[in-house]
Parts: structure tokens; sequence; C-alpha cells
């Protein structure tokens, strides 16, 4: 079974996110974390929604993920996690 078809069972009775909880959300981030496998950082998510546009540009993005109307890339699905000692 492929990662993603783990969504295929959830109830299909999702509101959908909302600007202001896409915002909150954004502006909650840690600034100076490392990418990961996706490589969109802090700062370009924060420059984004700070754009006329963007931040209901990522919010219909969100949703176009949540309702199934764009496919989310498999590689979303995947992630390392690298334990570094205290200190590095």
């Amino acid at each position: 079974q492929e990662p993603l078809d783990l969504f295929l069972d959830l109830p299909d009775c999702e509101t959908p996110f909302l600007p202001t909880e896409v915002g909150r959300a954004v502006a909650s981030l840690k600034p100076n974390k490392t990418t990961g496998m996706s490589r969109v950082s802090v700062g370009l998510l924060k420059n984004l929604i700070e754009a006329d546009y963007g931040l209901q540009l990522l919010c219909d993005l969100f949703n176009a993920f949540l309702f199934g109307v764009a496919t989310i890339p498999s590689d979303l699905a995947n992630g390392w996690v690298i334990l570094l000692p205290n200190g590095w």
C-alpha cells in the first residue's frame, strides 16, 4: 500500500482552510530551520503570504490538495529524520 493511499479512507467532511488559519500557521513557523526534502523554506512561505495574493494562493493550493482537485506529489509523503546531539 502506498503512503498516500491511507488518505483515501478518510471521511470527506473537512472544512476548507481559511486564509486566517494559513497565515497564523505560517507566522508560527520558526525561522532558520532546514527546509527538508521539500526545499520549501520558512522564509519563502513568509514572503509568499506577505505578497498581494500570496496568502490566498497558498490557501487555495492547500484546499486543492485537501479536496482532491490537485495531486499531492508522492515526495511529500517521504521524509528523513536525522537525530543530532544537542549543541550541533
